[in-house]
């Protein structure tokens, strides 16, 4: 895949298993400029990356499940409607790719900025425009003949089988996940990744949960994490609710500005007259987020989405 910029660019390889840096500034010495027509550099000011926003392009590695006996359709979410047999397996990762490095650009384009600084940072601060210059090559794409892996239930499986060159590169795995059997009340996730780890795992195809995702591989936390943030520009988008039934109600983030008791069910809000008596703080505009790393339809969206400075650069750093 042939990739050009009209600016200088850096490829990047991962450092997993340390962190080489010291007052903003680093050297790497395992760059790969293969595709690069840039200047060759040996050391990155990470403060002049971000404000040249020169894209630092990450390998990816993109696995397929099919069943032992490498029959039927590639594994991921059920309600996918594309072409998921293995002969559209590169296709599938390209296109993720390409939408995700889109997703990116959209937020750059837009000047996006993290919404509520001005109601929830003591002292209030204005919230500042941070281009974010991540991008992704696709690296591989393999497809492994295996049920267990065509649907999984928990966050712990032997992973170490399939991954491909996990110290410099991100392993994606896309399967079907299912850690509520049976049980349709009950959402799982549709990703997850370990923090500061290579590895991050999706059924949704969506650019938004890929960079959500790739985030925690890159040392962010979701907001509501407040407690393990170092970023003093990034707010705690959790709430704590007194439901209508009177009972505590743990909010994490504002999925949207219409809750309701039935999320499949948008005709139905809290933010209706006959439940006034219980106010969601949903409700209200300013307790809206839209950082990437929340639980939030704002941050997935990249017409809307954002991530702050301190994030970009705690990214930048963890590379």
């Amino acid at each position: 895949m042939k990739i050009s910029t009209p600016f200088t660019m850096v490829v990047m390889t991962l450092f997993l298993n340390g962190l080489i840096a010291q007052n903003n500034d680093f050297c790497i010495d395992d760059i790969d400029y293969s595709i690069s027509d840039g200047i060759q550099l040996d050391c990155i000011d990470i403060n002049q990356l971000i404000e040249d926003c020169t894209p630092v392009y990450i390998r990816v590695n993109v696995t397929f499940f099919l069943d032992d006996d490498c029959r039927g359709e590639l594994a991921m979410d059920n309600g996918q409607t594309i072409d998921a047999s293995p002969e559209n397996a590169f296709k599938i990762a390209e296109d993720l790719i390409n939408s995700a490095n889109a997703f990116y650009e959209t937020v750059n384009d837009n000047g996006n900025t993290n919404w509520g600084n001005e109601y929830f940072l003591e002292p209030p601060e204005p919230a500042l425009f941070q281009c974010i210059p991540i991008r992704y090559i696709l690296s591989g794409v393999s497809i492994q003949c295996d049920s267990e892996w065509q649907s999984l239930n928990s966050y712990y499986n032997e992973y170490e089988d399939y991954l491909k060159n996990e110290t410099t590169e991100l392993n994606l795995f896309i399967t079907h996940l299912d850690f509520n059997p049976g049980d349709e009340d009950k959402n799982g996730p549709d990703g997850f990744a370990e923090k500061n780890a290579s590895l991050f795992v999706i059924e949704d195809l969506s650019p938004g949960l890929f960079n959500h995702e790739t985030g925690h591989l890159f040392s962010l936390n979701h907001p509501f994490s407040i407690g393990t943030y170092d970023c003093p520009d990034v707010w705690n988008t959790s709430f704590l609710w007194e439901n209508c039934d009177g009972d505590n109600e743990y909010i994490p983030s504002c999925w949207d500005d219409q809750p309701g008791p039935d999320p499949s069910n948008d005709e139905i809000s809290y933010c209706d007259p006959e439940y006034q008596d219980c106010p969601h703080p949903c409700c209200e505009w300013e307790n809206q987020t839209n950082n990437l790393m929340a639980y939030s339809s704002w941050g997935c969206n990249p017409e809307y989405s954002a991530l702050t400075p301190c994030q970009v650069e705690m990214m930048l750093e963890r590379i």
